[in-house]
């Protein structure tokens, strides 16, 4: 969940663990 630091909000995997915390 600490990877929000990184550009991954912008990857293909931002709908897995940064859904909860932009949710």
């Amino acid at each position: 969940m600490v990877k929000v630091e990184a550009p991954d909000h912008k990857g293909p995997g931002y709908k897995n663990h940064c859904s909860t915390r932009i949710s």
